[in-house]
């Protein structure tokens, strides 16, 4: 006796397959269903392989994952609406294994794996329409463990077979002479094989931006072509003297992107033409090329539907679909993953019930006809808008009346407002720097309401002595970031460092991951920057018995020096309740000063000619002792710290007055000290124990050095404008 549910086919165990399949089987009274999967596994693009060409069955490999892809929404809003992902804390732009895995809990969690036919080429689906009006699908499909080829029928077809398989590769004129490596994003998997090559990427969207920041560390030069259609070639030209060139880019946007890149990277107009290994670009310039990396987008393929369909995909543009869903022909035959420029997690959410919406017959659909006709009127304003054909997929801000309109047309809810607060937040955050926008960590708080912070990694500029700029970058400990800083962000954090400051928990229970961790930093920084210097501060030593202090201490000390080899590590012991913190803040800072050398030098004349105890210099804003020399021995060895923190709270009291601090004496029966401005970014602390001297002498003394050391500043700025 023949079923009466409903036969559903699906074809790709990817996202908006397994979408559409949990949905389909929550009703097991309407629905039968079959999801055909070519691979062993699902996930489809999510699914990092190192092959790039053909998999163990002799078909085209189907993933474009590299291995470094972080998201770039983030999670928050990503997440399928009834299936929040399991840790809702650490970073918000998650590694694409987190994304695999989370498919994988999916499909469990909706029991999804019986109705999934891994291993399985579909060969053809054909419509076949029966005497009584109703069309119905035959689905031709092989077993390719077995070889054993199939037929069966279904009621409706919903293709899921994705977008990122076969990349589109544009005409340049004498490419064929061209007998370097020239590959597709989609064969792309990791920088390192680039190593030592000169590199030119087509194509700025988001994959060939990513690739083109990872690859720019490894290549010897990287270049972003730029195929513009329009563009002022004088204006080019003057902003590439600004650039220091090291790679090479190119898109079709008709200004060089405004952001900030590598200083290896140079953006070119597009590529005129290619004769041997030399890329002649169209403002002339000419380069000798290693390789090409094709970033040019991705062709809509259907290889296994049958022509009485009928579809067109030329210019990356799918009609005729209703929606950009449905055909308007063969109604029940729906096409997921159209839309471009959205959120898809969430669209296909929507999606999936708007089409068994549409197979129940609670959503009614126009006619054909007027389904043509709406689609012709909506096709040709947007073509009057100036919106091309290939770009009409690309939904931007279309898209939230899309999700509105078909939610509506389904009965279910639509997004909450704070979903396109994120992402709106996000797209701002992404045009002002593309290398830090996935640092953000967004937290939903409610419908209409979000947090945002940089936990994983905040950066900060610190202006100290004047035009010396610390550039910081705060990078939170949390295991679930540490991961992320060496999977990719690893060229973004340790490149042109410095400085790295780690600090070990010295009541750590994990020492063996910390020094895991520990080591992977030292790697990136020999990689990225290998003349940083490198402070350890072992901290909360507070916490450690104090007959045990030094010993520990020596011993973390010995171990993290070993670790550190080749480099050089100093380090602290340090904990928030005594001076040890800011004693190793300060040495840190010191070791920073270009000329701290010649500073001291200056100190000791100064301190023997006025017949000062102590002199110390301490940095205007922090009040972080930067200098000084000591010529009797003082007892107390906190008493830097004593000092600075006297002089900001009695700043910050003075701040409070609406006064300004200018200088302070204090003086008891066996010293009087001397603080007092010196200069434009420096204050002085002068000792003196030698009853005989006047105050007065001492003031006026301070007065005159100012001269000096205002040079000496000076010539300090000159030689390092920037740290």
């Amino acid at each position: 006796m023949p079923s009466s549910k409903t036969r559903v086919a699906i074809i790709g165990g990817g996202v908006a397959g397994l979408v559409v399949a949990r949905h389909v089987v929550s009703r097991p009274e309407t629905y039968s269903l079959n999801l055909f999967e070519q691979t062993g596994q699902i996930g489809g693009t999510w699914v990092y392989t190192d092959e790039t060409e053909t998999d163990r069955n002799g078909l085209p490999v189907h993933s474009s994952m590299y291995r470094n892809l972080r998201t770039n929404l983030p999670k928050e809003i990503m997440q399928i609406p009834d299936f929040p992902f399991e840790d809702p804390e650490g970073p918000s732009f998650v590694h694409h294994s987190v994304i695999r895995q989370y498919l994988l809990d999916y499909t469990q969690h909706f029991n999804l794996y019986p109705h999934i036919k891994l291993n399985t080429l579909v060969n053809l689906v054909e419509p076949e329409k029966l005497a009584n009006g109703q069309v119905i699908w035959t689905v031709t499909y092989t077993d390719l463990a077995t070889k054993v080829q199939t037929v069966k029928t279904f009621d409706a077809v919903v293709l899921c077979n994705g977008h990122y398989t076969v990349g589109h590769v544009p005409e340049i004129p004498g490419i064929e002479s061209f007998n370097g490596t020239c590959i597709h994003s989609h064969q792309y998997r990791m920088p390192e094989n680039y190593a030592g090559k000169t590199v030119c990427i087509l194509g700025a969207s988001w994959s060939g931006i990513d690739i083109c920041l990872e690859v720019a560390k490894y290549a010897r030069k990287v270049g972003i072509y730029i195929a513009l259609s329009s563009c002022s070639f004088d204006a080019w030209r003057s902003m590439l003297t600004l650039i220091n060139p090291q790679i090479y880019l190119s898109h079709n946007l008709p200004e060089p992107i405004d952001a900030k890149l590598p200083k290896s990277v140079e953006q070119r107009p597009g590529i005129a033409q290619v004769n041997d290994g030399t890329f002649v670009f169209r403002d002339g310039f000419s380069a000798q090329v290693d390789v090409l990396i094709y970033c040019t987008g991705y062709e809509f393929t259907y290889p296994f539907l049958s022509p009485k369909v009928q579809l067109k995909t030329t210019d990356n543009h799918v009609e005729p679909l209703y929606k950009t869903l449905i055909h308007m022909d063969w109604p029940n035959l729906f096409f997921m993953g159209i839309p471009a420029i959205v959120i898809p997690f969430p669209m296909f959410h929507i999606q999936a019930q708007y089409i068994l919406g549409i197979i129940e017959g609670r959503v009614k659909l126009p006619s054909p006809k007027q389904m043509h006709e709406e689609y012709e009127k909506e096709k040709q304003s947007l073509l009057d808008k100036g919106v091309a054909l290939r770009h009409i997929n690309k939904f931007c801000e279309r898209q939230w009346a899309y999700y509105d309109e078909i939610a509506a047309a389904a009965g279910i809810p639509g997004f909450p407002p704070v979903v396109r607060k994120i992402y709106d937040h996000c797209g701002k955050m992404r045009e002002q720097d593309f290398t830090t926008y996935k640092n953000y960590v967004y937290r939903i708080v409610d419908r209409d309401n979000f947090t945002v912070n940089c936990f994983d990694v905040e950066h900060s500029h610190v202006r100290f002595l004047g035009n010396l700029v610390l550039n910081l970058w705060d990078c939170g400990g949390q295991e679930a970031f540490m991961e992320n800083y060496f999977a990719s962000q690893r060229d973004n954090i340790f490149r042109n460092v410095e400085v790295l400051i780690y600090v070990f928990d010295v009541e750590s229970r994990e020492l063996d991951k910390d020094m895991h961790y520990y080591q992977s930093c030292l790697e990136a920084i020999l990689q990225n920057s290998p003349d940083a210097k490198v402070f350890c501060l072992i901290h909360k030593m507070d916490l450690v018995q104090e007959d045990q202090r030094d010993s520990i201490f020596r011993e973390r000390e010995e171990d993290l020096r070993r670790l550190s080899l080749p480099l050089q590590c100093t380090c602290f012991r340090t904990s928030i309740w005594d001076e040890t913190l800011y004693r190793a803040w300060s040495s840190i800072v010191y070791m920073l000063i270009p000329n701290v050398k010649e500073l001291e030098q200056s100190l000791n004349q100064f301190a023997n000619i006025i017949d000062a105890d102590e002199v110390l210099l301490f940095e205007r804003a922090t009040f972080l002792v930067i200098s000084h020399c000591q010529r009797r021995y003082h007892r107390d060895v906190h008493r830097f710290e004593k000092v600075s923190n006297i002089i900001k709270q009695f700043k910050l009291s003075c701040s409070k007055l609406a006064a300004q601090f200018s200088s302070m004496e204090v003086r008891n029966t066996n010293f009087a000290a001397f603080i007092d401005v010196f200069t434009s970014n420096t204050y002085v602390m002068v000792v003196v124990s030698d009853p005989t001297i006047p105050s007065a002498a001492t003031l006026i003394n301070i007065r005159n050095a100012r001269k000096h050391f205002e040079k000496l500043e000076r010539a300090s700025q000159s030689s390092s404008l920037s740290r």
